[in-house]
């Protein structure tokens, strides 16, 4: 239920800016928000299904460590 309210929010969000983003007709700025708006969807169904993400630090420890 929580998914699907998530989703609902982001659609909103997004009904909410697009039109003022396609009176502009910037193809920069509609790109960055898209991809923005797709990361920030994605990490908040993370979150929200509570999937465990490695922590950057560890991703860079293990980097250093192979060097």
């Amino acid at each position: 239920m929580m998914v699907i309210g998530l989703i609902l929010v982001f659609a909103i969000l997004m009904l909410i800016d697009i039109p003022y983003l396609l009176k502009n007709q910037s193809f920069k700025i509609i790109l960055a928000y898209s991809f923005l708006m797709t990361l920030g969807l994605a990490l908040s169904l993370i979150l929200a299904l509570d999937i465990s993400i490695t922590t950057p630090s560890q991703i860079i420890e293990s980097i250093v460590n192979m060097m």
